[in-house]
């Protein structure tokens, strides 16, 4: 269960095991001291395109991602040829990652959940902890300093997932680094480092949030971004989860 904490006892508790770094971007982001958060609802524009693609396709998205439980629906509408358009929905539920491309109801291509989709999915869900308060907070994520501004996230779980987030002066998220997670490639899935760079913040209801994130994968130990985002919107769902003052 993810608990938050708003009380100043509380948040003094938690924050003490914390690398300073961490501690600056909680206070900062305010992840801990936050309302009874169950779900952020963000709606997205942008491009992304197949590793070494050279062309860039439109997308608009809208994704459901889950705090109180470890879960993401991300649905795109991704314009293909002309007028033409092709629907991707990845999901990480109780049952696994999955990831499905379809057009006019027909399915393209689809990945089905295993321990390298849970895996990479469940990856994919910590990363998106920097857009909904809580999940990086979480008792089950584990934090340990790397030098003055970078700092492990380890996450409990059966993967025993870890990402490298780097962070900047004012303890805003820069960047987060999997040192390898899994990716559908030239010669199938393999595990390849991934990294998330994140810009321009902003502050709603009282959390401060990045507003674009570009994310690829290194090649050969160059960054190949295959994906760029826009936070058009973000919505935040209340639920009964949580300790409130």
């Amino acid at each position: 269960m993810v608990i938050f904490l708003n009380s100043p006892q509380h948040y003094n508790k938690a924050m003490k095991p914390l690398p300073d770094i961490v501690k600056k971007y909680f206070d900062l982001s305010r992840s801990l001291r936050v309302r009874k958060i169950k779900e952020a609802h963000i709606l997205q524009s942008g491009y992304l395109r197949e590793l070494r693609d050279k062309r860039w396709l439109k997308f608009d998205a809208r994704e459901n991602l889950g705090v109180s439980e470890k879960k993401f629906v991300w649905d795109a509408r991704v314009s293909w040829k002309s007028h033409l358009h092709i629907h991707v929905n990845d999901r990480l539920t109780a049952a696994g990652g999955e990831g499905r491309v379809s057009c006019f109801g027909l399915p393209i291509a689809r990945s089905r959940p295993g321990t390298k989709m849970n895996s990479s999915s469940v990856c994919r869900y910590l990363a998106e902890g920097v857009w909904a308060p809580g999940i990086l907070s979480s008792p089950d994520v584990e934090w340990s300093a790397i030098d003055d501004h970078t700092a492990r996230a380890k996450l409990n779980d059966p993967y025993q997932l870890e990402l490298v987030f780097h962070f900047r002066d004012n303890g805003e998220v820069d960047t987060i680094f999997a040192p390898a997670r899994w990716g559908k490639f030239e010669h199938g899935l393999e595990e390849k480092p991934w990294e998330v760079r994140l810009g321009e913040y902003f502050d709603q209801d009282g959390f401060h949030l990045p507003r674009t994130a570009i994310v690829g994968w290194y090649i050969d130990d160059v960054w190949v971004p295959v994906w760029k985002g826009f936070v058009e919107k973000i919505m935040f769902v209340e639920g009964n989860n949580g300790i409130q003052e």
